[in-house]
């Protein structure tokens, strides 16, 4: 369906944007916005849980190709982004601290900046190359 494939591009490029704002903004004023907009936590939350269930749904149901492998780079990362968002916002909440979620910290919290990017690569990639199998 093209509307999921649209969702899926879409949702990659902003929730990639929402990662990579906090560092952007400190060299464009323009991601300041968007770093304040997102700043919402109910707005941060939607974000994450419509990309990871787009991305799962992208899983299961492939645009015009073959499922999985059709939109391996796509799916993955919608999860990645937004486990990374449902994430940084349940340790924002949290205090606790143990040795798995200091590696989670360091795995995620700490490369956000870097999953934002390569979101949004990916998403553009993914837009323009459609039918390319692996992609």
């Amino acid at each position: 369906m093209a509307q999921v494939y649209l969702l899926s591009v879409v949702g990659n490029i902003l929730a990639g944007l929402v990662l990579a704002s906090e560092h952007l903004s400190k060299k464009m004023p323009l991601f300041k916005q968007l770093d304040n907009f997102f700043k919402n936590i109910g707005m941060r939350v939607a974000l994450a849980l419509v990309v990871a269930v787009v991305a799962l749904i992208t899983l299961v149901w492939a645009y015009d190709g073959i499922p999985i492998i059709g939109d391996l780079l796509s799916w993955s990362a919608g999860l990645v982004c937004g486990f990374t968002l449902l994430y940084d916002y349940l340790r924002a909440k949290s205090d606790v601290e143990t040795k798995a979620l200091v590696a989670l910290d360091k795995i995620f919290v700490e490369n956000k900046f870097l999953i934002g990017i390569g979101a949004i690569i990916i998403a553009l990639i993914h837009f323009f190359f459609m039918f390319v199998p692996i992609l």
